[in-house]
């Protein structure tokens, strides 16, 4: 995984990591309870979240000097694509975008403002054809055990980009597919802004629609090499 933002680790940096005792933190699969607001965040002494489990993630975060706006931001985009998040109930919120008012976890929504534009979904090649139905969240869903892994992080003051694989099994309905039980993984990533409060404001979500029609069981036929 690599992070533009991330530098070659300075002394002071391996010195701070090997004596603290929260740096074993590093490597835990929990999530601590928020801080208070004025509280500094520092992610040497994070609890990271199921979906940042990738150590060179971690490392990237710690290494490239955010801001505390920006850390803000990722700690908050970390924790809801958690598998904790993605379990719980979705709930419809306003949208201005053009993908009208989609089904979001309730941790995502929980983060956005009221007005958020959501630019669009993540899979809007399919929900073209198949509507937007044709994804169900929950764990009765169309992939009732997923989990998110986020594999790339950056933020710039009030935007993000992070992308992430989504794995799980083929469990109901999914673009026209009926549950098959076979197993998925699909990349998917998100532009982000947020306003000073931290609450997301706009939101594009781009997933690997190929990729999620094949493994569904979608055949396509490819042109032949024409030499």
């Amino acid at each position: 995984m690599f992070n533009p933002r991330s530098r070659t680790p300075q002394p002071a940096v391996l010195r701070r990591l090997a004596a603290s005792a929260s740096a074993a933190l590093l490597f835990g699969t929990a999530w601590a309870q928020q801080p208070a607001a004025n509280t500094p965040l520092d992610p040497m002494t994070w609890v990271w979240p199921a979906a940042a489990s990738d150590p060179e993630l971690r490392r990237s975060i710690v290494e490239a000097g955010y801001t505390q706006q920006e850390l803000r931001n990722i700690r908050s985009q970390l924790e809801a694509l958690s598998g904790a998040g993605r379990a719980r109930p979705t709930v419809e919120a306003a949208s201005t975008g053009t993908s009208g008012a989609p089904s979001r976890p309730a941790g995502w929504a929980e983060r956005s403002a009221p007005e958020v534009r959501i630019v669009g979904r993540g899979f809007r090649g399919l929900e073209a054809f198949y509507g937007s139905n044709g994804y169900i969240n929950g764990p009765q869903g169309s992939i009732a055990d997923r989990t998110n892994k986020a594999v790339y992080i950056l933020a710039k003051g009030d935007r993000l980009v992070i992308s992430w694989f989504i794995d799980g099994h083929h469990t109901g309905k999914l673009f026209g597919f009926p549950g098959t039980g076979k197993p998925l993984h699909i990349r998917e990533t998100a532009l982000v802004r947020y306003d000073a409060e931290g609450r997301i404001v706009e939101a594009d979500f781009l997933g690997d629609d190929l990729a999620l029609y094949t493994q569904a069981g979608g055949k396509v036929e490819l042109p032949k090499d024409s030499k």
